[in-house]
């Protein structure tokens, strides 16, 4: 925001500088003197360097949108204290001359003249030639045409080609009759029929379309009124008769949508659902449901289906059970199924490294279900994906660290007692006598090994 605050005051500040017009345009009125001191303030390579390429530099700087630079371009600008208008540019004598002579040369209608001057007026002289002049001729006289048989034909193209018209119908439902005028569309002229054919045989064509298109949207919507007449068990002969009424004029047949507090009211009365969000292409229908991990834990999750809302709207109008409660228990299901199977692999996952540990499955089980309770305490879909299993895990790992290096410990005590003469090969390769000498206190063991020392070569007390 400040950024764009920057770049608005700055163009503000250019535009009084060039009187009204924008950098690039306004950048090519300085001097040579004011362009080179302008160039050397920004530290620019100036030297070889013509007005030219130097008008060419500095746009490129101030188009690279450095806020850094602009400020200092800016500040130069506006510290000249002199504003550069563009020069006044008189019309050629010749333009008006060479635009007229061209038109003469043409065969056109007066409004065409007219057309064309004004357009090509304000055009430099160079475009001015009879090539383009008939191009532009040509196409509007295309168009022209365009406009003239849609007319003929009481519709208009639209951008792809295709004609469309409007068309009242006689709709009778309940006893009830009225009118309803909607707009029904046709392919259209094919580009070759546009070359070959006549403006009467083109209007005849789209005659003839429309006659079919009427027809077919005519059985479409005696169809759906059959349906809306029959009791189907969601709408009532005075809602089907008052949406009837208010459907827009392009609405299409396949893709019809009802009122969207008549949908709550029909998909609340049919579904048990705990949200419902409708919307112009969408029906989101969520349900909330328990799962117990133990009789003393247990969590809320969500599921949810959504569908087009076209769909959900033609199964009332056509009097059929909504699929929006089927596909709940559905998703429901598959959620269970994949969410037990996650989390029975992680807890078996776990129980084989905690049994080494000294703990049992029950507490594995007892572990995991605290952490999956506490990664639901707000609401969330049914799932064990692989982050929140590795977060579990994780938490495992660091839960027992004193179990583990007890473990290891425990470990390496029993190994090295359970191997402790091997702990000695050199020692027991040896041919040793070992002389055992007991007694009791102040009975000379000391001083019987302190003379044999003095005797011995080498030797340890």
């Amino acid at each position: 925001m400040a950024k764009q605050k920057k770049q608005t005051r700055y163009n503000t500040i250019i535009k009084k500088v060039f009187a009204g017009d924008g950098f690039d345009e306004g950048i090519a009125r300085l001097d040579s003197d004011t362009l080179l001191g302008f160039a050397m303030a920004l530290e620019l390579d100036t030297y070889h360097v013509d007005d030219a390429q130097l008008i060419k530099t500095l746009r490129r700087l101030w188009s690279s949108g450095d806020m850094g630079m602009r400020e200092k371009m800016v500040a130069y600008l506006k510290g000249l204290k002199a504003t550069y208008p563009a020069a006044v540019v008189t019309l050629p004598e010749d333009k008006e001359e060479k635009l007229h002579k061209v038109l003469q040369s043409l065969q056109a209608t007066p409004e065409e003249k007219e057309l064309l001057y004004v357009h090509f007026i304000e055009q430099k002289p160079s475009k001015i030639n009879p090539s383009k002049i008939e191009r532009f001729i040509t196409r509007h006289r295309v168009h022209q045409k365009y406009a003239q048989v849609a007319a003929a034909a009481q519709g208009t193209f639209d951008s792809s080609g295709a004609f469309e018209f409007f068309h009242a119908f006689d709709l009778h439902i309940a006893n009830e009759a009225f009118k309803k005028i909607f707009v029904l569309h046709t392919s259209g002229i094919q580009e070759h029929e546009w070359e070959k054919l006549d403006f009467d045989a083109l209007v005849a064509i789209l005659e003839g379309q429309k006659i079919h298109a009427i027809k077919a949207f005519g059985d479409d919507i005696s169809f759906l009124i059959e349906k809306l007449s029959r009791s189907n068990g969601y709408l009532t002969k005075e809602e089907a008769i008052s949406w009837l009424k208010a459907l827009e004029p392009d609405a299409s047949l396949s893709q019809l949508v009802l009122p969207v507090e008549l949908m709550h009211r029909i998909i609340r009365g049919q579904c048990t659902l705990h949200d419902l969000v409708i919307t112009k292409s969408s029906v989101k229908a969520q349900r909330k449901a328990t799962f117990r991990l133990t009789p003393t834990r247990q969590f809320v999750y969500i599921y949810e289906v959504v569908q087009p809302t076209a769909h959900v709207a033609m199964q009332i109008i056509n009097g059929v059970s909504l699929s929006l409660e089927s596909e709940l228990d559905a998703i429901q299901e598959s959620q269970l199924k994949l969410f037990q199977l996650e989390l029975s692999h992680l807890i078996d996952t776990l129980t084989m490294q905690a049994i080494p540990l000294g703990m049992n499955k029950d507490e594995v089980e007892g572990f995991v279900f605290k952490e999956i309770q506490a990664l639901f305490n707000t609401e969330r879909t049914l799932s064990l994906p692989q982050k929140a299993q590795q977060k579990i895990m994780t938490e495992f790992a660091l839960s027992t660290v004193d179990l583990r290096r007890k473990h290891q410990r425990e470990a390496l005590l029993a190994r090295t007692i359970r191997d402790f003469k091997a702990l000695f090969p050199q020692a027991r390769a040896l041919k040793r006598t070992i002389i055992f000498h007991a007694g009791p206190t102040n009975s000379g063991k000391t001083y019987d090994a302190m003379q044999a020392l003095k005797d011995a070569d080498t030797g340890v007390y």
